[in-house]
Order: structure tokens, then sequence, then C-alpha cells
């Protein structure tokens, strides 16, 4: 299995490693990960992402829990210092190589954010019939990833949202994703996708705001129907969608506004 890391060093089983070094771990092998943004030289929401990918790590059947967070943002930081790199993505990285070993891997990895504009006038993304067959884990899927990667190649889109056989949309290949109409705001419920950091945490801002949920799966024929939508994920934020296919949406709808600003807010303080 390809590393995929960036920079010049590496973290394997808590050693400094050169990204020139390959792993041990192929294909075969059980992947679980979670991807982590760093700010200032901190981990965003890192107790969050541990949880989540021991989460992963449960669901996949890996006989291994993190139980020493502290450890992980010790590991993180030097792993900044050592590379002087103070933003960006790290991949937190698990693997079963066999019954009683373990790989665990921190590193960068490339990333791309939208720019300030995509913030203002949205960005467009398109649709792809796909499931991935264990939605709550993060675990390496190789063939969904090169999907829609060359989708958003050929159409040159953002992001690419997947529908299931009975033509609902679940979750973006990176991102959850929301519908707003009036005060309401619809998303998929949670066992349908891949239970998001910042979905989490949009969720916590529209019960404080008093606008109301909506947790179920919408057809591809109502998307005509929504005032507004956004992506939420670790690069993008939380992100109006000016366009899905042939379908427009309102980028600067009140809602979605009021939605990002209290999560920049929460990102603040988070980081502070």
């Amino acid at each position: 299995m390809s590393h995929d890391f960036t920079d010049i060093f590496f973290i394997k089983n808590g050693k400094f490693v050169e990204t020139s070094t390959k792993i041990s771990s192929s294909n075969k092998n059980i992947s679980v990960y979670d991807v982590v943004r760093i700010i200032s030289g901190k981990a965003l929401f890192i107790d969050d992402h541990i949880e989540r990918l021991n989460k992963s790590i449960q669901l996949t059947g890996i006989n291994f829990t993190i139980s020493d967070t502290e450890k992980i943002k010790r590991q993180i930081e030097e792993l900044c210092s050592k590379n002087q790199k103070f933003f960006g993505n790290i991949e937190i990285r698990l693997t079963q190589l066999s019954t009683e070993e373990i790989e665990f891997i921190i590193g960068f990895i490339s990333h791309k954010y939208p720019s300030p504009l995509d913030y203002i006038n949205g960005v467009k993304v398109s649709l792809l019939y796909c499931e991935r067959k264990n939605p709550n884990a993060k675990v390496k899927n190789t063939e969904v990833r090169e999907k829609t990667n060359k989708i958003i190649k050929q159409k040159g889109v953002y992001e690419i949202l997947l529908v299931n056989e009975f033509h609902q949309l679940t979750e973006g290949s990176r991102s959850n994703v929301f519908f707003i109409k009036n005060n309401t705001l619809v998303t998929a419920p949670l066992q349908y996708v891949l239970p998001g950091i910042t979905r989490k945490y949009v969720i916590e801002i529209i019960k404080n705001t008093g606008l109301q949920l909506i947790e179920k799966l919408i057809l591809i024929e109502e998307l005509s129907t929504f005032d507004a939508v956004f992506i939420c994920g670790t690069s993008p934020g939380v992100l109006p969608v000016a366009q899905i296919d042939n379908n427009t949406f309102d980028v600067n709808n009140a809602v979605l506004r009021k939605i990002i600003f209290e999560f920049n807010n929460i990102v603040s303080k988070n980081m502070s």
C-alpha cells in the first residue's frame, strides 16, 4: 500500500520515518483512518477524530483501541515541528497486519481547501450512483475514491454526492450534505453516512439556534424543492453549494450564512 504522505517525515509506530520509505501493509490488509485538519500547529477537533477512529476500529473488527489521546496530540505536534509545517491535513491510519501486529501511522497528506470565493459564490457538485458498504466506518476504499476523483476531474466539480439504488442521496464522497427549506434542514440519518465531525457541530448549531432538523433520505427528484444546500467536512468546513448538476441554489440564504458564521466561531474557540 502506498502511504501517500507528503513532506519529509511521517510517524510509524511512534518513530519518525522518511516519506521515501515504503510501508509494509498492502491493499489486502484492513486499514481504517481519519483525517485531521491542522491550524497553527494544532489539531482541530482531535478528541472527536480519535473517538470516530476508535468507532471505525470497532466496526471493522480490528483488535485494538486508541486509549491515549494525549500521546497522539504530542506526536502530531512533534510531526509539525519536525517538518516545519503548521497548516494542512494529517492522516491517522491504523492497519491490521496480522492477528497480533498493528501498524500505526501519522503523516501529512495532500489537501485541497476551497478558495475564499468558493465560500462566497458556492461550488458545483455532481451525482454518482454509488454506495459505501460500511458507511459508519472510515475505511480505505480505493474503488469509490478512484470513481469520484475521475468524475470530479472530468466535470470540473468540487465534490460528488452519492446516490443509492433507490435514487436517494446519502452523503458526499468526502463530506456530509444538508438541504435547507425555509427554517428546516434535512440530512441523511446517521446509519447511512460517515458520522462527520463537522456534521456533529452543524447539528448542534441547528438545535441551539432554534432551527428544525429532519434526518431522512431525499430523492433526486426532490432537489428542486430546496432553497439552499451545503456540504461540510474536515477540509471544506461548511461550504455553500451553488449547483448540483442542473439544479441551482441560493448561496446567500440567511439560514446557510448563519450556520457558516456559527461554525467558524466554534473553530476559533477550539483553536484558542
